[in-house]
C-alpha cells in the first residue's frame, strides 16, 4: 500500500513537472510570438515610412488615427495630427468633396476610388494630392495591395470604423500638365498669327510698293506727297506689328551668328541706359568665361531691349535691374520639371527686377500677342510674344518666376556653341545703280503684287517673264527663247511650290539665280538651310529699293 502510494505520488508529480514544462515552452513561444510581431510591425512601418506618398487613417468620425512619416515633407508632425480631424487640412473649397467621400464610406461602398483635394500646409499653401481610399471595417487592417490600402473582408457584414487612404502630392503633375496646356495654346496662337501676318504681308507689299512708286514721281513740294509719305508710315508701321507676329509665331528668317551675349552688352550699352528709367539701377553680372551661342545678333539686341523695357515699366518709382549672364548645364531634375528641355549645357540670360510682379493668371497670358497690363495707349502687347518667338526659333527656352510686389525673374536658355564667335558683319556693299538690262522670271500667285514687282522691274530696265505658279512658270520658262538670268518666286503656291519650281529649273540650267520671297519663313524655307537665306531670300513686305538691292546683289555674285 505504502509503495502503491508512492508510485501515485510520483506519477502526479511527473504530470505537474510535464504541465509546468509546457506552460514554460507556451510562455516561451508565446514571448517568441510577441517578438516576432513586434518586428514585423517594426518592418511594415519602415516600409510605410519610407513610401512616397502620405499613408493615414481615419477613424468613424474622420479624425486622424495614424499618418506616416511622409506628413514631415510638409511641415506637419506625425504625433501633432493624430486625433485631429482631417477636415480641418482640406482646402475650404474642397471640403465638401473630401465630406463627401468619407460619408461614402460608411454607406458600405466597397471600391478604391482616386479623387482630388488640395490640402492647406501649416503656411496655409496649398497643394493638390490625389486620394485613393477605402472603408475599414471589423477585419484586418493596413493590407498593402497595387491599388492602395484596404481591407479585404466584406463591408456589408462588418461595422464601419473608419477610412484608410493613400494620398499623392501631384503638384508636379500638375505643373507640367499646365505647361504642355500652354505650350499648346501658344502653338495654336502662333499658327494663326503667321497665318494672319503671311496674308497681311502680301497686301502691304502692294500698299507699300505703289506708294513708293508714286512718290517717286511727286516732288517734296507737291501737296499730296505729304499724303503719301503719311500713307507710307501708317504702311509701316503695320508691316512692324506683322513682323512681330512672325516673330512670336517662329516664322520669320533668322540670320544667326556665332556671338556672345557680354559683347552684345558692350555694344548696346549705351542705347540701353537711355531705354531704362533714370531712377533704376542697373547692374550687370556677367561670367567673364562665358559661352557662345547660335542666333540672330539682331534678334538678340530686340530680346534684350523688350526684357529691359518691360521691366523699366514694372517699377515706375525706380528700382533694381540685373542682366545677368552664365553658363549652366541643364541636369534630369531640372528637364523633368520644365517641359520641352533637353539635358545638356547652355548660356543663361537673367533679366531680374524689384518691380510689381506679377500675378499667376498673368504670367500664363503674358507671352500672348496682343496681351498687355498696361493702360491703354501703351504698348502693343507684342513685346514678350516677340522675345517668346525668338528664343524658341534659336532653340532655347524662356521661363518667367514673379510675386506679386516683390519683382519678376525672367531666364532664357539658349543651348551652348563650341564655334568661335563672327560678331563681325561682312556683308559687302552694293553699288548704288539699281538698273540693269538681265532677264527675271517673276512668280507671284497674289495678282496685284505680281503685276506691281513687274511694272517697277520694267521701269529698272530688266525684261520680265511673268508667271502666276509654279506650273505656269515651268511653261514660261520653256517658251522664253533667251536665258533666264534671276527666278523672283513665292515660296508658298498651289500646286508646284517656289522650291519645288526652282529644283526643277536647276535641272535644266544649274547656273540660274534665285531670290525666295514670302510672307513668313515656312517649314520649306527652314529646309533649304538657314544660313544660305540671306543670299537668296526677302521677306514681304519689302520696298521697291529692297528688291532692287537684292537683286542687283545676287546678279553681281558672279
Amino acid at each position: 500500500m505504502k509503495h502503491k502510494l508512492k508510485k501515485d505520488s510520483t506519477e502526479q508529480i511527473k504530470k505537474l513537472t510535464n504541465r509546468i514544462s509546457l506552460l514554460e515552452l507556451e510562455k516561451k513561444k508565446s514571448k517568441q510570438l510577441e517578438a516576432e510581431l513586434k518586428n514585423t510591425q517594426r518592418i511594415l512601418n519602415s516600409i510605410i515610412n519610407t513610401l512616397p506618398d502620405i499613408i493615414y487613417r481615419l477613424d468613424f468620425d474622420g479624425r486622424i488615427l495614424f499618418v506616416n512619416d511622409v506628413i514631415k515633407k510638409y511641415n506637419y508632425k506625425p504625433e501633432e495630427l493624430i486625433g485631429k480631424h482631417i477636415f480641418d487640412l482640406v482646402h475650404p473649397e474642397d471640403l465638401e468633396k473630401a465630406k463627401w467621400r468619407v460619408n461614402e464610406r460608411r454607406t458600405g461602398e466597397r471600391r478604391t476610388k482616386s479623387f482630388e483635394v488640395r490640402l492647406l500646409t501649416p503656411d496655409q499653401k496649398s497643394i493638390p494630392f490625389e486620394i485613393r481610399s477605402k472603408g475599414i471595417y471589423d477585419g484586418p487592417v493596413f493590407l498593402i495591395e497595387a491599388e492602395g490600402l484596404y481591407d479585404t473582408d466584406n463591408p456589408n457584414e462588418k461595422t464601419f470604423l473608419g477610412t484608410q487612404a493613400i494620398a499623392r502630392d501631384v503638384s508636379e503633375q500638375k505643373k507640367m500638365e499646365s505647361q504642355l496646356k500652354q505650350a499648346q495654346k501658344m502653338e495654336a496662337i502662333g499658327l494663326l498669327a503667321g497665318g494672319v501676318a503671311h496674308d497681311f504681308n502680301n497686301l502691304l507689299t502692294v500698299m507699300l510698293g505703289y506708294t513708293e512708286l508714286l512718290m517717286n514721281n511727286k516732288a517734296e513740294l507737291d501737296q499730296d506727297y505729304n499724303k503719301l509719305k503719311s500713307i507710307q508710315k501708317a504702311a509701316q508701321n503695320a508691316a512692324s506689328i506683322t513682323q512681330q507676329l512672325l516673330a512670336f509665331s517662329r516664322r520669320q528668317v533668322l540670320h544667326p551668328k556665332i556671338i556672345n551675349i557680354n559683347l552684345i552688352f558692350q555694344k548696346i550699352e549705351e542705347i540701353l541706359r537711355r531705354l531704362i528709367r533714370e531712377n533704376v539701377e542697373i547692374i550687370y553680372d556677367f561670367e567673364n568665361e562665358l559661352a557662345n551661342i547660335k542666333t540672330d545678333p539682331v534678334q538678340m539686341e530686340q530680346i534684350i531691349f523688350n526684357l529691359a523695357q518691360n521691366a523699366s515699366d514694372s517699377m515706375p518709382n525706380g528700382g533694381i535691374l540685373i542682366f545677368r549672364t552664365q553658363n549652366v548645364y541643364l541636369n534630369k531634375e531640372f528637364v523633368n520639371n520644365h517641359l520641352g528641355t533637353k539635358k545638356g549645357h547652355y548660356v543663361n540670360l537673367s533679366v531680374i527686377d524689384n518691380g510689381i510682379g506679377m500675378s499667376d493668371e498673368v504670367i500664363a497670358n503674358i507671352f500672348e500677342p496682343f496681351f498687355t497690363t498696361k493702360e491703354l495707349g501703351r504698348g502693343t502687347g507684342l513685346g514678350l510674344a516677340t522675345v517668346y518667338g525668338i528664343v524658341k526659333q534659336s532653340h532655347g527656352n524662356i521661363w518667367v518666376k514673379s510675386t506679386p510686389d516683390m519683382g519678376t525673374t525672367f531666364d532664357i536658355y539658349f543651348p551652348r556653341c563650341d564655334e568661335e564667335s563672327e560678331m563681325d558683319d561682312n556683308i559687302g556693299h552694293i553699288k548704288p545703280d539699281l538698273r540693269g538690262n538681265e532677264s527675271i522670271m517673276v512668280v507671284e500667285d497674289q495678282k496685284d503684287l505680281r503685276i506691281l514687282i513687274s511694272e517697277s522691274l520694267l521701269q529698272h530696265g530688266y525684261k520680265i517673264i511673268e508667271a502666276k505658279d509654279g506650273e505656269d512658270a515651268l511653261i514660261k520658262y520653256e517658251q522664253y527663247s533667251g536665258k533666264v538670268d534671276l527666278v523672283l518666286t513665292d515660296v508658298i503656291m498651289p500646286h508646284i511650290g517656289g522650291i519645288d519650281l526652282v529644283n526643277r529649273l536647276r535641272l535644266k540650267d544649274n547656273t540660274i539665280k534665285v531670290i525666295y520671297m514670302s510672307g513668313y519663313a515656312h517649314n520649306e524655307i527652314a529646309k533649304m538651310g538657314i544660313l544660305d537665306i540671306d543670299k537668296v531670300y526677302i521677306q514681304k513686305p519689302f520696298s521697291i529699293k529692297d528688291l532692287l538691292l537684292n537683286i542687283k546683289k545676287i546678279l553681281l555674285n558672279k
